[in-house]
C-alpha cells in the first residue's frame, strides 16, 4: 500500500471542482472507453462549441500528465 506523507489534519483523498467539461468528461471515463467514444458521447452535448474537441482532447491529457488517470492504446 502506498502512504503519502500529509500535512496535520488533511484528508488524503482530493477533492477537486470540476467545470461542466470537465466533469462531462470525468463521468464518462470508465476505463473501458476510449477518448474517441468519450468526444462522440459528448457530442451531443457539445458538439456545436467551437473548439470542443480539442479542449476535450487537451484536459485527457491534463488529466494523464496529472497522474489521475492512465492512457493505454488498443490495438
Amino acid at each position: 500500500m502506498r502512504r503519502f506523507l500529509l500535512p496535520k489534519g488533511m484528508s488524503p483523498d482530493i477533492h477537486v471542482r470540476l467545470e461542466e467539461h470537465g466533469t462531462a468528461v470525468w463521468n464518462l471515463i470508465d476505463g473501458h472507453r476510449t477518448v474517441r467514444e468519450i468526444i462522440s458521447l459528448l457530442a451531443r452535448h457539445f458538439g456545436e462549441e467551437e473548439n470542443y474537441i480539442p479542449r476535450v482532447t487537451a484536459y485527457v491529457m491534463q488529466l494523464r500528465k496529472d497522474g489521475f488517470i492512465q492512457l493505454t492504446i488498443r490495438n
